[in-house]
């Protein structure tokens, strides 16, 4: 029975310790001019997106209609590395003036004009049938 017990011990906090991490923390949207800003977390969300953190999704905020997804940063990955200890998640979006200011957890704060957000972005087509 000891023997057993030990046995699981030992299985249990060998598992725990390549365990994958954890999710970050929700971010709370930011509302401006009718338009939404929040943060979309997993690149499965959308197959264009290339990593985990890193977009911003801009939505109309009377319908949740989405205008436009935005990459604000690139993470580079190293090959050699668990890609999830390497995901850069966004923490923060706030207002300020004519900005959007994105907060992560591994960069200085960025800002972007919330004037012409989308307009380098081009948004998916909608398919008519």
């Amino acid at each position: 029975m000891r023997y057993l017990l030990s046995l699981m011990v030992v299985f249990f906090f060998d598992f725990s310790s390549h365990a994958k991490r954890l999710g970050p923390k929700p971010v709370k949207p930011v509302l401006n001019a009718g338009l939404r800003y929040e943060v979309v977390v997993w690149a499965f969300e959308n197959k264009k997106m290339k990593q985990n953190g890193g977009y911003v999704r801009v939505l109309n905020a009377r319908n949740d209609l989405p205008i436009c997804t935005k990459q604000v940063y690139e993470t580079k990955y190293d090959k050699m590395l668990e890609s999830d200890i390497q995901d850069n998640f966004i923490t923060g979006l706030k207002i300020e003036g004519h900005n959007l200011v994105v907060s992560s957890e591994k960069l200085a704060p960025l800002q972007m004009s919330i004037e012409n957000f989308c307009d380098e972005v081009k948004p998916d087509p909608i398919k008519s049938f």
